[in-house]
């Protein structure tokens, strides 16, 4: 019998019935709500790999380095690391009241920038007016 494969089999089928569940999770007990953006803070900072070792940059608003990466000649290419922080308010379908919220992303939603005014989609709890979910 091979051990090998059953163990991974095993693990596969685990992480496959996490996200299941997750999945399940986020779509029973939670509804979708439009977000407005009340604070956005973004730093970013920048990474090149450089004759076997890393090169990072210091931090900056994620405009400076977006253009940095794509101008700049010493970091073209470059990897960018995301530290965004934003606060967003919403109307809770578990009391139809206004709440506020934050979340530290690592990436655009979508892929999208967001300043503050901007609405998005996410996911607010049916029961618990102060839980959200992925954005």
């Amino acid at each position: 019998m091979n051990y090998g494969v059953n163990r991974v089999l095993g693990v596969a089928l685990t992480f496959g019935a996490y996200f299941a569940y997750e999945q399940y999770d986020a779509y029973v007990n939670y509804a979708p709500a439009q977000a407005r953006v009340t604070r956005v803070a973004d730093v970013c900072y920048m990474e090149k790999d450089s004759g076997g070792k890393v090169t990072k940059s210091g931090e900056f608003t994620c405009d400076i380095v977006e253009s940095a990466v794509k101008n700049h000649p010493q970091w073209l290419g470059a990897r960018i690391t995301y530290d965004i922080n934003l606060d967003f308010d919403y109307v809770s379908p578990a009391d139809g009241l206004m709440h506020s919220g934050t979340r530290a992303l690592t990436a655009w939603p979508g892929g999208k920038r967001l300043s503050r005014g901007d609405t998005f989609m996410m996911r607010a709890s049916k029961t618990d007016p102060e839980d959200t979910r992925a954005i």
